[in-house]
């Protein structure tokens, strides 16, 4: 039973911890999220209403606008490039 209940949670961890290396919407500091929020704080209001709670539901709502965003909101909420620092194609599996 106990082997049962480990290797469920063990099972249940590892299928969560892509998910919360996914999003690379979201600033990963608080001033990361300042900088987004000054960014786009008249869009918000302008697309969203400015009345979602959650920052997830924030940046959903403007996804669905981004080509109607400002030019400096549009930045803060595209997700980084890295190929850019290395100059070349990642090969994530060694090939």
């Amino acid at each position: 039973m106990q082997k049962t209940i480990l290797l469920a949670l063990l099972c249940a961890m590892s299928g969560a911890t892509p998910a919360l290396a996914v999003n690379t919407w979201a600033g990963s500091t608080a001033d990361d999220m300042a900088v987004e929020q000054d960014a786009c704080a008249p869009d918000a209001y302008r697309f969203c209403g400015g009345n979602t709670v959650f920052i997830f539901e924030m940046e959903n709502c403007l996804k669905r606008y981004m080509p109607y965003l400002s030019r400096p909101c549009r930045k803060q909420l595209s997700p980084t490039d890295f190929r850019k620092y290395h100059g070349e194609e990642p090969d994530f599996f060694g090939f």
